[in-house]
């Protein structure tokens, strides 16, 4: 009865999203439909609800969004994001290929709603290019998590690392093939849906690398007092921006634009909801039965090793959710058996990518006002590609 009611729950949820429900609207209904289909006593749902508004995670997390919008409109407003796009036009001939560099280089710095980060760089590309906001949305999306199975930096990785004993390096390697599929899938579905695009070349490409590296300095500048003096996302971008501000001469006017630019209340819906229905499933404790319902039913340890993480990752958007509720109940099955961690993260990330709740899809599908059905029109097929491309590569290759 577990898992047919998060089945039910997750037909609802795709429900909501064909009739074009709000992001922060089909959270809010999964939040209730979840307590409802289990029985969670209100006082539990209550104090979610009070600690997804309130909590000190919460709060980190609206400041750290509002920050990173902020930032994308500064590096507007500076000019800075004028001469990265002049460089990337300049250095690549296909302005499809220029279009996705902005993407695949934020998507090395671990942060919550990171492709926001991006967003702005690919847009100004992509505007010349006449793409929809579905394309822009999804490529910008796809092309920032194609590192996540194996970048040494991410919270997933290095948690899956933390509860199973594996060294991180070695799951790292395992599982590196997905990177290649993540990025073949992506380029096949931008060269078959975006036509050929290029502009006159002009001026030295040793000029434009240059213009082209320090563009990027505040990007930089966040990756080192993110990622080498571990200071606080909200510290790092609160100095970074004020750098900004000064070495541009900002007016107030300026200065008071970018922040208000980060202001979106849709955007905070969505971020307050994912908080509030995590917190649901995390006080309940309802996805630690759901192991050994599977167990009792006598299925194949590879059906709880899928399952669970996709559900659990569909349901969160958050890959450290997968794994840290998922791996520590299917840890008698994983081991440290590197093709079995490698079938519970993956599954669990396609989970991920699809996930209402993934705050880079919810934002960015916000920020550019991207359609929700035609959006998954090309992120579904795209998702199971690279899936059944996964799962070819492990019966020839691995041999389960």
């Amino acid at each position: 009865m577990i898992t047919l009611k998060f089945s039910v729950a997750f037909i609802i949820a795709i429900i909501l999203l064909a009739l074009k429900q709000e992001i922060w609207v089909v959270l809010a209904s999964l939040t209730a439909i979840i307590a409802l289909l289990f029985g969670i006593p209100l006082k539990i749902t209550l104090r979610a609800l009070l600690t997804g508004i309130l909590g000190y995670s919460t709060i980190h997390l609206v400041i750290v969004v509002w920050l990173i919008i902020s930032f994308g409109e500064a590096l507007y407003r500076s000019g800075y994001l004028q001469e990265f796009v002049d460089s990337v036009e300049g250095l690549f001939s296909d302005l499809r290929v220029a279009f996705i560099i902005p993407s695949m280089i934020i998507g090395l710095l671990p942060m919550p709603s990171g492709a926001m980060l991006s967003a702005p760089l690919a847009e100004e590309i992509g505007k010349k290019m006449k793409l929809s906001p579905e394309k822009l949305t999804f490529f910008n999306y796809w092309f920032r998590h194609i590192w996540e199975y194996t970048w040494p930096l991410y919270p997933g990785l290095i948690l899956a690392s933390a509860i199973t004993g594996v060294p991180i390096w070695k799951i790292g390697l395992h599982q590196s093939p997905m990177i290649i599929f993540s990025a073949g899938v992506g380029l096949f579905v931008l060269f078959k849906t975006v036509p050929y695009y290029t502009l006159p070349s002009n001026g030295n490409k040793n000029e434009k690398f240059l213009k082209f590296l320090f563009a990027l300095w505040p990007i930089y500048l966040i990756i080192l007092f993110v990622l080498i003096f571990k200071l606080d996302l909200v510290i790092g971008l609160s100095i970074v921006l004020l750098s900004l501000f000064v070495l541009k001469k900002f007016s107030r006017k300026d200065i008071l634009g970018s922040f208000r630019k980060g202001l979106s209340l849709k955007i905070f819906l969505i971020l307050i909801f994912v908080m509030i229905f995590k917190r649901e499933l995390e006080l309940s404790g309802v996805m630690n039965h759901l192991p050994d319902e599977l167990v009792r039913w006598g299925f194949s340890p590879v059906i709880p090793l899928v399952l669970i993480p996709f559900l659990v990752g569909f349901l969160t958007g958050v890959n450290s959710a997968y794994i840290g509720v998922g791996f520590p109940v299917l840890l008698g099955i994983l081991g440290k058996n590197l093709n079995y961690i490698f079938i519970g993260y993956v599954s669990g990330f396609m989970g991920i990518l699809l996930s209402p709740a993934h705050l880079c899809l919810a934002v960015t599908k916000t920020y550019f006002k991207a359609d929700t059905v035609k959006l998954y029109k090309l992120l579904f097929p795209s998702v199971l590609a690279l899936y059944l491309l996964f799962w070819t590569y492990m019966l020839i290759v691995r041999v389960l």
